[in-house]
């Protein structure tokens, strides 16, 4: 699979497919999770790690391990180049921030912030340190169904997010899904998916259901670009094609469409004629597999499944991926119940905070969370209803309807009618643990836009106001006499500013 390369038409480029142009149109920022870095240098924010190899290196830089001074949290720091030869287009790479950033998904990588100096980019992002799913295939060679089922439904949870939240990626591949522990460290069933590079992902009108075929840029990798991206006419479906691709790939460790040339695995791609005969690895699987691959990677794309379907075929559900968490979901139930309790009698402006420290938790501690979140959110949207939380209070037995009505309004900062990822691990994360000096700075450091150490009115209130920051809106209100009140109470001293010790003492407030 070493051959495969991007393309802009059926020309070849850079591997990078952020060397591949897109149209892209503005997305809307979610500003509360990126703290202002206007003139400044991740060096003095990380310790970033000088001995031995990058964690990974390309065209257009480089990836090192960072290490956060005050939080001691380790991120993956790239560093992207702006001049030279081969330099990134800026209106790629800023199509790619700002489509990761809105991203808020379990199997989504996080970007934590972003830096700027005459040469590079710099973006912190989470640290994936399993490496590519690319690497996993080679090793393995193949996967049991059990495993590959357990793979391709995180896949499918965060490409049918992706697609309801009016996104396709584009270029879908193992490269582009990292796993958050080595392979030697943690089995598959205890591993977590990430997927990466956003950069020639692309915004869509989902308003209507699937989106028209409206896409023309002929973007993506050879072995896993859908026919109707060659044919320059497309929609979201090419994601679900991709994704047919890596399961027959995880199945037998080959790709359903190959050749000598990138010419003509894409001449066999047209032709999108999937076959299992002669592949010994295919004698041993259910027929329930080969018809989700034939689903996924049907020509046709009007009869070609979407992502909610696929990630909701009787294959991946029957697989039982999360069993061994179900199994134990009685012991979590009374702290969960307490937990939400919790966050339901905080204040607004200290829910706000909560759900930026959220976003910086470690992957390790949120694995409990992770996996009820997955467990309420039943159509696999990344998204909870009030249904599904109401279903999954009563499943594990712990809040009366009337209660979770009221505790829904409460965990949904941005009053959109669904619990988002970042609301939900707000709301459940242990606040003993995270609520701590060093956590607190990451939240004041979103608030404090100049970078001076003080948190003005004017800059609570741009904050607040923000179309960028919808989490804040929601949770405080956009009522202009509400913001102003929080903030004096916040402001001890009355002084108009808020310091950081201000806002710890807020922070601790019960």
């Amino acid at each position: 699979m070493g051959n495969c390369e991007c393309f802009q038409g059926l020309n070849q480029t850079s591997s990078d497919p952020r060397n591949v142009k897109t149209s892209a149109q503005p997305v809307r920022k979610s500003l509360a999770f990126l703290p202002s870095n206007k003139g400044k240098h991740p060096e003095e924010m990380y310790d970033i790690e000088k001995k031995g190899a990058p964690l990974g290196s390309g065209a257009f830089g480089t990836v090192k391990l960072g290490r956060n001074r005050k939080t001691g949290q380790t991120v993956a720091l790239k560093s992207i180049a702006k001049k030279g030869r081969g330099k990134v287009d800026m209106a790629v790479l800023q199509n790619e921030i700002d489509i990761n950033t809105a991203m808020d998904h379990p199997n989504v990588a996080r970007m934590y912030e972003t830096f700027e100096d005459n040469q590079f980019i710099y973006i912190a992002m989470e640290l994936c340190s399993g490496g590519e799913m690319f690497d996993l295939i080679i090793d393995e060679g193949s996967f049991s169904e059990a495993h590959a089922a357990i793979l391709m439904e995180q896949i499918l949870r965060a490409v049918f997010y992706m697609h309801h939240n009016g996104v396709v990626h584009r270029d879908l591949k193992p490269e582009n899904f990292l796993l958050t522990k080595k392979a030697k460290q943690a089995s598959i069933d205890q591993n977590t998916l990430k997927v990466i590079d956003f950069g020639i992902a692309k915004r869509f009108d989902n308003s209507k259901g699937e989106g028209p075929s409206t896409l023309r840029t002929k973007a993506g990798t050879a072995y896993y670009i859908a026919p109707e991206v060659l044919a320059g006419k497309y929609n979201e479906k090419c994601d679900v094609w991709s994704c047919g691709v890596i399961l027959y790939i995880l199945l037998c460790g080959a790709p359903p469409f190959a050749g000598d040339s990138d010419q003509e695995i894409l001449e066999a791609v047209k032709r999108g004629r999937i076959s299992f005969n002669g592949v010994r690895e295919f004698d041993k699987v259910t027929q329930d597999v080969k018809q989700l691959i034939l689903q996924l990677c049907t020509l046709d794309r009007a009869k070609r499944i979407n992502a909610e379907t696929a990630v909701n075929h009787k294959w991946i559900t029957t697989r039982q991926t999360l069993s061994a968490s179900r199994n134990s979901q009685g012991a979590d139930s009374a702290q969960l119940i307490a937990k939400f309790k919790a966050f339901s009698s905080t204040g607004r402006f200290k829910k706000a905070a909560l759900h930026i420290i959220a976003h910086h938790v470690d992957e390790d501690n949120l694995r409990k969370l992770r996996e009820q979140f997955n467990r309420m959110d039943k159509n696999g949207d990344g998204e909870l209803t009030l249904q599904e939380l109401q279903a999954g209070c009563k499943e594990l037995g712990i809040m009366k309807q009337e209660d979770v009505n009221q505790l829904f309004q409460t965990i949904d900062s941005d009053n959109n009618g669904s619990i988002s990822y970042s609301e939900f691990l707000a709301a459940t994360i242990d606040q003993k643990t995270y609520m701590k000096r060093e956590n607190y700075w990451e939240a004041f450091r979103v608030f404090d836009l100049d970078g001076n150490g003080k948190v003005t009115l004017d800059e609570f209130k741009q904050i607040m106001k923000d179309d960028g920051a919808a989490q804040f809106s929601g949770t405080l209100g956009a009522n202009m006499k509400e913001i102003e009140a929080m903030f004096k109470e916040a402001d001890k001293d009355g002084d108009g500013e808020m310091t950081f010790e201000e806002f710890v003492q807020m922070m601790e407030k019960s």
